[in-house]
């Protein structure tokens, strides 16, 4: 299905109050790594459009999904050999591997695969 060209990749996980679904904590990594490197029809550059730009674009969300100046400075660096949710049903709460960086609103909010404590994400209006 995701090699339709109008498909986006998002989420539906909100990882409010108790979440324990592991979703909350993998579903852009599984994609990324399990799905993607199992079904080797799509290009890593479309999926990563798919969870952005397109994203982005259609719930209408300015300044987002592109690195681009002006934008805002939301970027994750990921392995795309490792990249993996690690998260399960027992224990919901693990982190992805493979992405060693990751960038909110200008702020390093992960470094070398370890959370800073910096939480600079913006409810998006």
């Amino acid at each position: 299905m995701l090699a339709r060209s109008d498909y986006m990749v998002c989420s539906d996980i909100t990882p409010a109050g108790g979440c324990t679904h592991p979703p909350c904590y993998g579903a852009f990594p599984r994609l990324l790594g399990r799905y993607r490197r199992r079904f080797t029809t799509m290009r890593l550059e479309a999926m990563v459009h798919r969870m952005t730009d397109r994203s982005a674009q259609r719930f209408g969300l300015a300044r987002r999904g592109r690195i681009e100046t002006g934008y805002f400075a939301d970027i994750a660096v990921f392995d795309e050999a490792r990249v993996n949710d690690t998260a399960t049903y027992a224990d919901p709460r693990r982190f992805p591997v493979g992405i060693p960086y990751v960038i909110v609103n200008g702020q390093v909010a992960v470094d070398n695969e370890r959370c800073t404590g910096i939480h600079a994400g913006q409810a998006v209006p």
